[in-house]
């Protein structure tokens, strides 16, 4: 007997209901948005508001709100957007690795208890070292858990270069490797405006100038909006999706599991892949020149040092690559499992998790020091211990006494409106 198939979005803020929108006015199966307890009637709402939205346009597809991950038993695909999003002032999405880290956590055990067969795409940040922490902690097939983050930063790339040449952003056909990041690593060698060279519309400083854009893009968004980008991020996401649901082996950019693929293993980053119904079906290894192989590199060794504290972090031991995790970057991951030790404690309250984050005021300014990292985290020590309360309280106290979401949700509203506190509008 034919059933329809489930999709799983972890967030009902602004991506969460794109994502749902998307989804369902593709029919590419029903809809469940989970949000944190204090936030269920919201997603409630939300969903309704898109069900009824089906009467006027006319697609066939259940979309619900819940705050259980038992409604998302069995799902075929589940997209992770949980996290603390960016802030405007230059916070890098490298800066929420210390909050997010912990929550992609928690999303991970639950998703292997209720849908350990589904293709997951994770749009967290710092994009890489998330899906990366996903899939360990969850002990996933790497071929079915990616990181969304090449099909939005070609797309953002290609409308860059359309409008330099002046041309249809149809027939632009680019990619970007590498890590979600400043380091990111535009193609040009292989950009083409339907099969003819870009280097024949656009000259090299122009070219130079889109690659800078280009590697900005999501924090010209987050200064120009407060907030992250959804409209794009959840298209891209929709994109790989569709493509292991109807198994379509579309070519995309996606984070993927490398196991020495262009130079690199045991890491996930940005790289061409075929995506089907197997999940990550094959990893493309394009013939770079020499200029892009040393970009690549550079956007490795970033992701690497990520990665490096995460380990680091999960094994409460040096890390094995790239040098000694330095006592800066220790403290910040200790002040963050404080945060868990105290939002699991039934007795935990706002005002404890307040001064908790008193204490650590010196924090605030902590850099990691490793050779690989070279941005300091700026996300307020306070704030950010109550977000990380909000997501992991959810499953132990009731919503009634749930004070760090509380706390959660002002930050979040007070900075970005509509998104959700479980969101990650890091994503961009």
């Amino acid at each position: 007997m034919a059933q329809r198939r489930k999709i799983g979005v972890i967030g009902a803020g602004n991506i969460g209901g794109e994502l749902a929108r998307l989804c369902a006015s593709k029919e590419l199966g029903d809809v469940v948005m989970l949000d944190i307890p204090a936030k269920e009637s919201f997603a409630k709402g939300k969903a309704l508001d898109l069900e009824q939205n089906s009467s006027v346009i006319g697609y066939d597809a259940s979309i619900t709100g819940t705050g259980s991950w038992a409604d998302l038993a069995g799902a075929d695909v589940v997209i992770v957007t949980a996290g603390i999003p960016r802030k405007p002032g230059g916070q890098s999405r490298d800066d929420l690795v210390a909050v997010n880290l912990p929550i992609i956590r928690d999303v991970a055990d639950n998703a292997k208890k209720h849908c350990p067969d589904a293709f997951v795409v994770v749009i967290s940040n710092p994009l890489d070292a998330m899906v990366y922490e996903f899939q360990r902690r969850a002990g996933w097939n790497p071929n079915m858990v990616a990181g969304m983050a090449g099909v939005l930063d070609s797309a953002r790339f290609q409308l860059f270069v359309a409008r330099a040449a002046g041309v249809s952003i149809k027939d632009v056909r680019a990619m970007v490797l590498g890590g979600h990041g400043d380091d990111m690593v535009p193609i040009l060698s292989q950009t083409t405006i339907n099969g003819v060279p870009a280097t024949q519309f656009i000259a090299k400083d122009a070219l130079d100038a889109i690659v800078k854009r280009t590697r900005g893009g999501g924090g010209e968004i987050v200064n120009l909006m407060g907030t992250s980008a959804y409209y794009a991020p959840a298209s891209s996401a929709v994109a790989m999706a569709e493509a292991y649901l109807s198994d379509q082996k579309r070519l995309l950019a996606a984070a993927c599991w490398l196991t020495g693929q262009y130079g690199y293993k045991d890491i996930y980053m940005g790289v061409p892949c075929v995506i089907g119904g197997k999940g990550v079906e094959k990893i493309i290894e394009l013939s770079l020149n020499d200029d892009e192989k040393a970009m690549l590199a550079k956007s490795a060794a970033s992701v690497q040092g990520i990665v490096d504290v995460v380990n680091k972090s999960a094994l409460g031991r040096p890390s094995s690559r790239g040098g000694a995790v330095s006592t800066e970057a220790r403290r910040r991951v200790a002040l963050v499992d404080h945060a868990r030790y105290l939002a699991r404690t039934p007795a935990c309250s706002s005002t404890t998790l307040r001064r908790s984050g008193e204490r650590s005021r010196a924090s605030r300014r902590i850099t990691f020091s490793s050779a690989y990292l070279r941005r300091s985290i700026v996300s307020k020590a306070s704030s950010s211990l109550r977000s990380c309360g909000a997501w992991h309280a959810r499953s132990t106290r009731s919503r009634s006494v749930h004070a760090g979401t509380s706390a959660a949700r002002n930050l979040v509203s007070a900075s970005s409106g509509e998104s959700s506190p479980v969101e990650a509008a890091a994503r961009a």
